[in-house]
């Protein structure tokens, strides 16, 4: 095997993988990173990257110069560690396949790796889909940020250590809870598809898919930008064309309709997802993320819902946030006093061996004055994923959750439920 490749390319390339790569495995094998180069004279020559810990799996192809095709398991952490340091030209890579050992070098450096056999490598599960599906990938970031944080991590309740997701022919739900708080996000699914499905996703897969699909954002974005700057360019000769082909008239203006239809959704571009009962697939364009799917039990979550409140409180995010954020470095508990009249929200920390904050804030209230004691933390987790300059906070009572939603779409919930006094 032996390919010559950018530096920053298999840099970047070598960050996608390693977040699968495994630190604690009995397995050899699984700290290192499958290299797989193919050339072809119909396509462009490239170069695979995979790792996995056998719970997740990450893909990922680059173009290189694939001078001999082979396939070759490097140890990740040296390889990431070297060509790191390199400078940022090409860097030539060389196995030898009979005793699995590979030269690294660039114009003043030179390395030599000790390698895996190849045929030791875990294959990645083939996901032979029971569902199928496609979404922007702005769109699954925003869902998936929603709610990952609020997983649980006791091992105890493998259940609650992921999120759920339920996929139906109208709406697409994701929920996570820990049992103190709640996080709920729903969207609409314009998938084709007949019965409802369920699976709960690791909180891992999910993190390692937020960190993975801003490059598959702008990626999209500036393809979008790009075809139609081509488009413009070629309407003319395609108009010309019309004169002297009438037959295909129909037809032109049939795919300029669907092309104007489809521009957003290109623009943000669409991530194919592919689950079934033990697995789920995800294509982002030159990266793949598999993963195994939790067989615990997740709670009956709308249980939980509210169906009514006594109070609701509108606030300005920001300012919210940053009290929040000031009365925690006293204390994690945090006494929230709701007052309609004077239209004030005052909350207070006491720790006994470092002393008491109070914070307050304006807020437009309606219903009952309240008084609740909830965990700082999780407040502020919540305030970093709404974006809107206003939210919306609903409360029933003191030993009741408290609700957290945007102003102007119910698409979103948040509960967070109360600390009892003593507890903490």
């Amino acid at each position: 095997m032996k390919f010559i490749i950018e530096q920053p390319v298999f840099h970047r390339a070598l960050q996608k993988v390693n977040r699968a790569v495994t630190t604690s495995s009995t397995l050899p094998i699984l700290s290192g990173i499958l290299l797989e180069g193919k050339a072809s004279n119909d396509e462009e020559n490239n170069l695979q990257l995979t790792a996995t810990d056998l719970e997740l799996g990450i893909s990922h192809r680059v173009s290189a110069s694939i001078q001999k095709p082979g396939r070759v398991v490097m140890p990740a952490s040296e390889l990431s560690n070297i060509i790191r340091e390199l400078s940022s030209e090409p860097v030539k890579v060389e196995v030898n396949q009979e005793n699995f050992t590979a030269s690294i070098e660039t114009t003043n450096s030179n390395f030599s790796l000790k390698c895996f056999d190849p045929e030791e490598f875990p294959s990645l599960p083939k996901v032979k889909e029971m569902l199928r599906l496609w979404l922007p990938a702005s769109k699954l970031k925003e869902i998936i940020d929603s709610v990952k944080f609020a997983c649980g991590k006791k091992e105890s309740r493998p259940g609650l250590t992921g999120s759920l997701l339920t996929v139906s022919p109208e709406k697409i739900i994701m929920v996570s809870t820990n049992t103190y708080r709640m996080a709920y996000k729903e969207s609409e699914n314009s998938s084709e598809i007949s019965e409802e499905y369920r699976a709960i996703l690791p909180a891992k897969t999910l993190q390692e898919l937020s960190n993975l699909l801003p490059e598959v954002i702008e990626l999209e974005k500036s393809k979008a930008g790009s075809a139609n700057d081509s488009g413009l360019e070629e309407a003319g000769e395609k108009q010309n064309a019309r004169l002297d082909l009438e037959e295909y008239e129909e037809e032109e203006e049939s795919e300029a309709a669907i092309e104007e239809e489809t521009a957003e959704e290109k623009q943000e571009g669409l991530v194919e997802i592919l689950l079934n009962s033990s697995h789920c697939l995800f294509n982002l364009n030159d990266t793949l993320l598999t993963s195994r799917l939790i067989e615990g039990k997740f709670p009956n979550y709308r249980q939980v819902m509210p169906a009514e409140f006594k109070s609701l409180v509108t606030a300005n995010r920001r300012q919210l946030q940053q009290a929040v954020k000031r009365a925690a470095l006293i204390a994690e508990v945090l006494k929230l006093n709701f007052n309609s009249e004077s239209g004030t929200l005052v909350m207070e920390s006491t720790e006994t061996e470092k002393g008491h904050a109070r914070e307050e804030i304006p807020i437009t209230m309606e219903g009952e004055d309240q008084s609740i004691n909830i965990d700082a933390s999780y407040l502020q987790d919540v305030l970093r994923v709404i974006s809107d300059e206003e939210i919306r906070l609903q409360l029933i009572g003191p030993l009741k959750p408290m609700a957290i939603q945007k102003i102007d779409y119910d698409d979103y919930l948040y509960l967070i439920m109360p600390i009892r006094s003593g507890t903490r």
